[in-house]
C-alpha cells in the first residue's frame, strides 16, 4: 500500500510538472505573439523614416508615422511591465505590506482616476459603496493595482447598453466587491479561464489591446491576501466578485499555489 501511495504521489507530481511546462510554453508563446505585432509595426515605420527617399514623405505623414511608433512603443512597455508584474506577484514567498486603511477611499480614488475613460466610452456607471468607511488590513498599493486592472477591464469590454455598477459590502469577516458591466459578446473561454495566463475572452487577440495578464495579476495579488476572485457572465451581464479578509495575519501561513 505504501508503494502504491508513493507511486500515485510521484505520478501526480510528474503530471503537475508536465502541466506547468505546458502552461509556461503557452505563456512564452502568447508573449512572443503579442511582442511580435508592435515590433513588426515599429520596424516598418522606422524603415520608412530612415529610407533614402524619406525626404519625399510629406511632413504630416512623417508626424503620423512617428506618432504610431510612439504608440507601439507604449504598447511594448505595457506588455513587458505586465509580464514583470505577473512573475513578481506569482512568487509564493512574496509577502504584502499590511496596514490598516480605508478601502472605500481607495476604491473612490480608483474610480475617479478612470472617470475620464468611463465617460469617453459612453458608460453609465452606478457606483454605490455600501458604507462610507470599510477598514481593511491589506497592502493598499497592491490592491490599487487590482482595482485599476478591474476598471480597465470594465472599460475595454463594456458594450450593449453601456451600463456598469460597483458595489461593496461587509459579509462577516470579509469584504465583498462586486463589479458588473453589460457585455453582449460571446466569450471564447469559460469565465474561470479568464484568470489564467495569456487568456482573453475574445477569439481575436487584436480586437482589444492588452497583455492577457491583467486578470492573472489580479488573481495572484488576491491570492497573496488570502482572498478569492471569480467571474460570471449571464443574461448579457459580465460580473467580477472579489472577496478579501478584513483582518488576518497572513504571514503566519504559507500561501497555497494556484493551479495555473
Amino acid at each position: 500500500r505504501n508503494i502504491n501511495r508513493m507511486e500515485d504521489a510521484v505520478k501526480e507530481m510528474f503530471d503537475e510538472l508536465q502541466a506547468e511546462d505546458a502552461r509556461s510554453r503557452r505563456l512564452i508563446s502568447g508573449i512572443s505573439h503579442d511582442l511580435k505585432t508592435p515590433l513588426t509595426s515599429l520596424i516598418g515605420y522606422l524603415n520608412l523614416l530612415s529610407d533614402e527617399d524619406s525626404d519625399q514623405i510629406e511632413a504630416e505623414r512623417k508626424k503620423e508615422y512617428i506618432k504610431r511608433c510612439y504608440n507601439q512603443s507604449l504598447r511594448l512597455k505595457a506588455l513587458t511591465d505586465d509580464l514583470f508584474l505577473y512573475i513578481k506577484y506569482s512568487d509564493s514567498s512574496l509577502n504584502p505590506s499590511l496596514i490598516k486603511f480605508n478601502f472605500t477611499d481607495l476604491l473612490q480614488q480608483a474610480v475617479e482616476e478612470h472617470r475620464r475613460e468611463i465617460s469617453s466610452s459612453g458608460i453609465s456607471l452606478d457606483y454605490r459603496p455600501a458604507e462610507p468607511g470599510i477598514m481593511l488590513e491589506a497592502d493598499p498599493g497592491l490592491l490599487a493595482r487590482v482595482l485599476g486592472n478591474l476598471l480597465d477591464n470594465m472599460v475595454k469590454y463594456c458594450d450593449g447598453d453601456k451600463t456598469a455598477s460597483i458595489r461593496t459590502e461587509k459579509t462577516g469577516e470579509s469584504l465583498l466587491l462586486h463589479m458588473s458591466n453589460s457585455c453582449n459578446r460571446v466569450l471564447s473561454v469559460e469565465t474561470d479561464q479568464l484568470f489564467e495566463r495569456m487568456v482573453r475572452g475574445d477569439e481575436s487577440r487584436n480586437e482589444v489591446e492588452g497583455s492577457g495578464l491583467g486578470l492573472s495579476i489580479c488573481r495572484e495579488i488576491t491570492r497573496l491576501h488570502r482572498g478569492e476572485i471569480s467571474a460570471e457572465q449571464r443574461d448579457g451581464l459580465f460580473s467580477l466578485k472579489l472577496i478579501l479578509p478584513l483582518h488576518r495575519d497572513m504571514k503566519k501561513e504559507p500561501v497555497q499555489r494556484t493551479d495555473s
